[in-house]
């Protein structure tokens, strides 16, 4: 896939799928991003599907890892 793919896929993610995605991509857990955001570790196990869904991903590992790899994880920082 090409760089303009995940910018194009990039904004289309919510505020809150941007905030989580950033917190995984520094190596935050699921259950400490749960305990910062105040909310339950379902839901972010659903928002962390949703973006996987998005960005037809296997596995967030895979897809931070991609997402760094482009330079793209960096915008999430501006």
């Amino acid at each position: 896939r090409s760089i303009l793919y995940f910018f194009n896929t990039l904004i289309k993610l919510t505020k809150t799928e941007l905030e989580v995605l950033g917190a995984i991509a520094e190596g935050k857990s699921y259950q400490e991003i749960s305990d910062i955001r105040f909310i339950e570790i379902n839901t972010v196990r659903k928002i962390a599907s949703n973006i996987l869904k998005k960005f037809d991903a296997a596995s967030m590992k895979e897809l931070v890892s991609i997402l760094k790899e482009n330079g793209v994880m960096d915008l999430l920082h501006l």
